[in-house]
């Protein structure tokens, strides 16, 4: 979509800039510039090729590259360096690449895309690749996440939901989550989760009119009750998307589980009893691992 001003056809990103300064000499095709800290470089013809974005200190912040009406490049500069590119195809990131302050490329990454849905991101540094492929149901729901580290299978993590597009079952190679109970006020009552080793453990919330109360956490026939709300943002409410947002995720649960495998004998103890519980790769978004450990830890050796 554009605007017409003056026979120029400016993108629509650009149209709250009402004042644009005339357009004197039809015959110089280099600039048009604006009032705004803006300068829309254009051909003979008056078609965009590129949109400059200028802080107040006359500093360059941005350059938009267009072929015909679309976006087809975006540099990004710090300080008058180039720190990150991105590169579009049918209107639609393909590729981003940040640099660090030498100018040497730091990591990109890289999108695909099935028709409209985002499905697979990689993130590519000089020391490995993670990916991340997305398979997705009818209705454009994720129902399969898939991570690879330099082209090995380290997580398959399933998906399944309600009529109301709310996550009651959640899958990978530790551990399954179910969801039970669910209140008329959309409140998560109950779920349990099995471990790979065959751990039962059944989580109950309980509320009054007054809101949360308390929380059981059975294990194996043994409970304990806690005060801590955290069981309450669960999975149920937070279903997976493609984004930067969820490979940052990723990445770092996988650093924190390269630190826990450095754990110490409380932490071996643990496991042995819990194995699986939680999975790190979705702990940011879901499961606070730190707090139930330790909670399931106290059952576990009685």
């Amino acid at each position: 979509m554009a605007i017409k001003y003056c026979g120029i056809s400016i993108p629509l990103e650009l149209s709250s800039y009402e004042k644009f300064r005339d357009y004197v000499e039809p015959k110089q095709d280099v600039e048009v510039k604006l009032l705004s800290g803006v300068e829309v470089n254009r051909d003979f013809r008056g078609r965009i090729l590129s949109v400059n974005h200028y802080a107040p200190n006359k500093e360059l912040m941005k350059q938009v590259f267009y072929q015909g009406m679309n976006v087809s490049n975006i540099n990004y500069y710090s300080h008058d360096r180039l720190c990150a590119k991105e590169e579009y195809q049918d209107e639609k990131l393909i590729s981003k690449t940040v640099y660090n302050k030498n100018g040497v490329a730091a990591y990109t990454i890289k999108y695909d895309y099935v028709r409209e849905k985002l499905t697979c991101i990689s993130k590519i540094t000089g020391k490995n690749e993670i990916v991340i492929k997305y398979l997705y149901d009818e209705l454009d729901r994720i129902i399969t996440r898939k991570i690879f580290v330099d082209l090995q299978l380290i997580s398959q993590q399933e998906y399944s939901y309600d009529v109301l597009d709310r996550i009651t079952e959640y899958r990978d190679e530790n551990q399954e989550i179910f969801v039970k109970n669910i209140s008329t006020k959309n409140e998560l009552l109950s779920y349990s989760i099995t471990d790979k080793i065959g751990n039962e453990i059944l989580i109950e919330n309980h509320f009054t009119e007054y809101g949360y109360q308390n929380t059981v956490v059975t294990l194996n026939g043994h409970s304990i009750t806690v005060s801590d709300t955290s069981y309450v943002d669960n999975i149920m409410l937070k279903k997976p998307y493609a984004s930067d947002e969820d490979l940052d995720l990723i990445i770092s649960s996988l650093m924190k589980q390269s630190i826990q495998s450095k754990r110490t004998d409380y932490q071996d103890i643990l496991n042995r009893k819990t194995m699986g519980l939680i999975d790190t790769n979705i702990q940011v978004k879901s499961l606070p691992i730190s707090i139930r450990k330790r909670v399931l830890f106290n059952i576990a050796v009685r």
